[in-house]
């Protein structure tokens, strides 16, 4: 059961009553596969940016609908 929802631009946080945090993230995959690309075959990273990106990819669970 959630306690409390915070809603952002791209992004949806959910705490629960049990403790546990959900950060939802709402992305188009065009454009994060874009971003995958610049970075890890054209070695452009971005400011900050490109540490979350691997960070988002390497934990997440990606839903597509």
């Amino acid at each position: 059961m959630e306690i409390e929802i915070i809603f952002g631009n791209m992004k949806t946080i959910v705490f629960l009553n049990n403790g546990i945090e959900i950060d939802i993230l709402y992305r188009n995959m065009k454009d994060f596969m874009q971003d995958i690309e610049n970075v890890a075959i054209k070695c452009q990273a971005r400011n900050s940016y490109t540490t979350c990106m691997w960070h988002n990819l390497r934990t997440c669970r990606i839903f597509i609908r």
